[in-house]
């Protein structure tokens, strides 16, 4: 071919060969410059679909206009022959620029960067190279670089996708070999290249991943003896991490890579766009310009120096003060120097977005990184209770962590902006005030799931946290991999976490679409456990409808995943408030304590145990433990108050109610609590005045009209007290619940026997949850008759 003229151009030597064809460098004799022709197989210009269709592609490619992707200028024929008219490039490819030890930090990420980019440019045009491998990179003397050889591209259109199969998949070979032979570029295959399955710009993510591990360690992730055994490689091993061959290169940029190369392609990036942005922020946070192969070495003294001993003893020294610095940096940095990091608060994420609809997106991971880490003993998590208490604040994470008692605080912000994701994080030592960690994740909108996996693993390494096989799967585990299950179970827990009526349908309505998106997602059937749950406790739906729902759904969520501390408390709420089987329920309640101890709500939870079997010290102290976890949450302390009100603890009552005050001066349940402190002190006038506030501010809860009803009934006030029946029953026949118990409370204190022990048996067959408030003073009116004895057997209370 050399001397030969095809068309206006004279081949003049050539400059390489492949499996699509071979390359020569020609003058364009034309347009008087040097130009790079691919003379392409015999089989290609014979068969007319097939130039046709290497046509369609090679103007896709032509299309491009990216200063990192080689020019082609057209597709021609001549006396036979097909060939490819592209720029001619300048340079050496990349494989002679990657040497035993790999390239500098610096270096690495002036090629990786825009070679991340001009994979995504083509991507985004619908173009898969298929060939990515260094021979493909040239970088000139000032280090730019080309990305070549389009000639197995895919453009991915419908016909494409449809037809010849095959073709899509074509093993390419980087040299001429024998027949049946496949050398070369097998080390930069996908697996579902290697495989011969269809293909897409994920399969490029990986091959990106493989060029971007050779790199950074000067090695081949994937090696065999022979082609087959580096196939099987690819399919099967798993690489050594580039941090084991190269302890100096930055963690992150390890996830990187090994994220490319998951043999999985959802669990890849899934986009070259996503991969580059992600390089971007990695170098941006990357304050040395170490070289990845080894550390940057100072530059040697200048000759008049070394002519000088005392100059030359001067310059060691200063390097020898420095590399102690740097050592005592290092080390300052590093947990457990001054005894290990065992404790840790998330604080909430900011939304960052500018649409504040998409608060959930934040609130949804801190939730999910606090549920992560409360499955694990080697550390104390703190709740979400307490950690909210901070949402919007300016406190610094030091004076938080101080307050909350712990080592590490976690920090961090949300963005979304159209179609990028942006998720920052920081972890900061508290007794240091240092920084330990901190990065930048630019991603797709729909993968904050594996973020918030990064995240978890990236926070167990710096905290050094001893792990066991089954906690480290557990919390780099994904409970889902339905993208919108996962988004969908978090604006159910969004909304459930607003604590009121609507927004408690809204979380059923989300949780139920999140199973349906898929059913094997343990979270979502917890959720809806834990809305009904708190329906059924709250009043706001039938006993004997909610209770049983509410079991089905624990015991799915324990079916699917049975560590998860908050199904067994839900199942043991459930069976305590409708089966009243006392040893059941103090099963789930105990194991679910064993799992998370630090969980607010079981304790509150257990305390109504306690409470149902009479034993108010138990209750006493579950209820102040449930308190001390969640300091600002309103139901904890009035029930807490209400239990001390039952056993006529004055004084602690009196403090009860200041505390609470301190935390919301205007709640109703503030008002209750110094209802009864005055009820305690005789003061009854003043002790409704503080119960008729309360009903009204919460407007109308039940409990609040009860109290109201037996005070006006303990007064004499019948025709007030008659008043409150009617509510309850008015909101009972409006809302659909039971208000039996409180009904008779009411009618106990008014001497009404004979109804109050109709209303206590509607109850009963209710299930109404008052029942368990039978070995309270509410009903000592009734203690004497012997159908209060046979009642309080039947429930199989503590006689």
């Amino acid at each position: 071919m050399i001397g030969r003229t095809l068309n206006q151009y004279l081949i003049k030597e050539k400059l390489g060969q492949g499996g699509m064809g071979e390359v020569y460098l020609a003058e364009d004799s034309r347009l008087k410059r040097e130009v790079a022709l691919k003379v392409l197989p015999e089989s290609m210009a014979a068969d007319p679909d097939r130039r046709a269709r290497l046509e369609r592609e090679a103007q896709a490619v032509a299309a491009l206009s990216h200063p990192n992707i080689v020019t082609i200028y057209s597709v021609e024929d001549a006396e036979d022959l097909v060939f490819i008219t592209m720029e001619r490039v300048h340079g050496q490819p990349l494989t002679a620029i990657i040497h035993e030890g790999g390239l500098s930090l610096e270096k690495f990420f002036d090629i990786a960067i825009p070679l991340a980019d001009a994979v995504a440019a083509a991507h985004e045009r619908g173009i898969t190279h298929r060939d990515l491998k260094p021979d493909n990179v040239m970088v000139d003397e000032a280090g730019r670089l080309k990305v070549l050889d389009f000639g197995l591209a895919k453009v991915t259109d419908e016909s494409s996708e449809s037809r010849d199969t095959a073709d899509a998949t074509h093993l390419p070979t980087a040299t001429v070999t024998a027949e049946g032979q496949i050398l070369g570029t097998v080390h930069y295959m996908s697996p579902e290249q290697a495989e011969g399955k269809r293909v897409d710009t994920r399969s490029d993510v990986f091959s990106l991943g493989i060029v971007l591990y050779e790199m950074a360690t000067g090695q081949r992730p994937f090696r065999g003896e022979t082609p087959i055994s580096t196939i099987s490689a690819i399919l099967k091993d798993t690489p050594s991490s580039v941090t084991e061959l190269k302890p100096q290169i930055p963690r992150h940029l390890d996830r990187i890579i090994r994220r490319c190369l998951q043999k999985d392609s959802d669990r890849r990036y899934q986009s070259a766009k996503e991969l580059r942005n992600e390089l971007e922020e990695l170098k941006t946070e990357t304050d040395t310009p170490t070289g990845v192969a080894g550390q940057a070495a100072p530059e040697p003294p200048t000759a008049a120096a070394q002519g000088s001993p005392r100059r030359t003893w001067l310059w060691f020294g200063a390097a020898l003060v420095v590399t102690l610095l740097g050592l005592a940096a290092w080390f300052s940095l590093q947990p457990g120097t001054d005894g290990p990091i065992d404790s840790l608060a998330v604080l909430p994420f900011e939304n960052g977005s500018d649409d504040p609809n998409l608060e959930y997106l934040s609130d949804g991971l801190t939730d999910s990184l606090i549920n992560s880490f409360a499955e694990l003993r080697s550390i104390r998590i703190v709740h979400r209770s307490r950690v909210f208490q901070y949402k919007g604040q300016a406190s610094s994470p030091e004076e938080v962590g101080r307050e909350l008692g712990v080592r590490a605080v976690l920090t961090g912000q949300v963005t979304l902006r159209g179609d990028s994701l942006v998720v920052r994080a920081q972890l900061v030592d508290v007794e240091r005030g240092s920084h330990l960690w901190g990065a930048r994740y630019t991603r797709e909108p729909g993968d904050l799931l594996a973020v918030e996996t990064e995240i978890a693993s990236e926070i167990a390494d710096r905290l050094r946290l001893e792990l066991t096989g089954a906690e480290g799967q557990r919390l780099t585990r994904r409970r889902t991999e339905s993208v919108d299950a996962y988004d969908l179970y978090l604006k159910g827990l969004y909304n459930w976490n607003k604590v009121n009526y609507a927004g408690m349908n809204e979380a059923i309505t989300y949780f139920e679409r999140a199973i349906e998106a898929d059913p094997e997602y343990a979270l979502p059937h917890l959720g809806l456990a834990n809305v009904r749950g708190t329906m059924g406790y709250m009043g706001l739906a039938p006993p004997r409808v909610i209770w049983p729902v509410v079991k089905a759904n624990a015991e799915r969520a324990l079916a699917l995943d049975d560590r998860l501390a908050g199904a067994h408390a839900v199942l043991g709420l459930a069976v305590l408030f409708y089966d009243w089987d006392w040893p059941a329920a103090k099963r789930s309640l105990d194991q679910a304590i064993t799992l998370d101890p630090d969980d607010a709500p079981t304790h509150h939870w257990y305390a109504h145990y306690w409470w149902a079997r009479g034993d108010m010290e138990k209750v006493a102290e579950y209820s102040r433990r449930a308190v001390e976890l969640a300091p600002l949450d309103m139901l904890l302390r009035g029930h807490q108050n209400y239990f001390l009100f039952l056993t006529g603890r004055h004084d602690q009552l009196v403090e009860g109610c200041l505390q609470a005050a301190e935390v919301d001066s205007t709640h109703y349940l503030v008002a209750t609590c110094r209802g009864h402190a005055r009820l305690l002190e005789g003061r009854l006038p003043e002790a409704i005045a503080e119960f008729e506030v309360a009903a009204e501010r919460s407007g109308g809860s039940s409990l609040s009209v009860m109290d109201l009803g037996a005070a006006y009934a303990l007064a004499g006030r019948k025709e007030d007290a008659a008043g409150a029946i009617a509510d309850l029953n008015e909101r009972a026949d409006r809302q659909g619940y039971s208000v039996s118990g409180k009904v008779a409370r009411i009618l106990t204190v008014l001497g009404e026997t004979e109804q109050a022990f109709e209303w206590l048996e509607r109850a009963y067959v209710e299930r109404d949850p008052m029942v368990l408030f039978l070995p309270t003073p509410y009903f000592d009116g009734l203690r004497a008759d012997p159908r209060f004895e046979d009642l309080v057997r039947r429930v199989n209370l503590p006689e």
